[in-house]
């Protein structure tokens, strides 16, 4: 063990006149030099697992050159992703004049990464009373009109339209964003014109 040691010690850091004195010291407990040098087939094995450990110090050298490192595929850093701003939750409706009047306030920006709010979207399900009998079936929202944030983010917005006589109307508001990017949807209110 100890002659292996010394011989790899030596050739990593190419010593060989230091090799040679490891082997003649006589604590190392293998072969003296002079047995060494007289017997052509110990040094021809040396030889060998020399040449077979330069071979591999040279192949790992060449695959560390050559793997790439990192994580992959190279491109754009890509941002982290984007959250929504929360819904509509003060969405507050009522009646004058044969028309409805919805208010609201945007959301307020809470920290961390959230997208901007462009503007909101209106719906409307219009359901005419004589049709109210189911209850549990569900609600077709179209599009009743579609809103810009203004300069202040905080103002309080309203829209107002006609109401049908003998209709009953369920709103509700959705923020977008850039791009077209749709939020969730606000509380849902309810209205009855006979």
């Amino acid at each position: 063990m100890c002659f292996r040691v010394a011989v790899l010690s030596a050739y990593l850091r190419g010593w060989v006149p230091r090799l040679m004195g490891l082997l003649n010291e006589p604590h190392c407990g293998v072969f003296p030099w002079t047995y060494f040098h007289s017997h052509p087939e110990v040094q021809t094995k040396m030889l060998r697992s020399l040449t077979a450990f330069r071979l591999l110090l040279l192949t790992m050298a060449v695959l560390g050159l050559l793997v790439p490192t990192g994580c992959g595929v190279k491109g754009p850093p890509i941002p982290p992703k984007m959250m929504p701003p929360p819904p509509v939750q003060d969405l507050q409706g009522r009646v004058e004049d044969g028309r409805v009047v919805l208010t609201w306030t945007p959301p307020g920006r809470p920290s961390g990464r959230v997208m901007d709010v462009a503007g909101f979207r209106v719906y409307r399900s219009r359901i005419p009373l004589s049709d109210s009998d189911c209850p549990s079936c569900p609600l077709r929202f179209e599009q009743a009109a579609e809103l810009s944030l203004g300069g202040d983010a905080r103002a309080r917005m309203t829209f107002s339209e006609a109401l049908q006589a003998g209709h009953g109307y369920t709103y509700k508001v959705v923020g977008y964003g850039a791009g077209d990017t749709r939020f969730g949807d606000s509380n849902l209110v309810e209205l009855v014109f006979p």
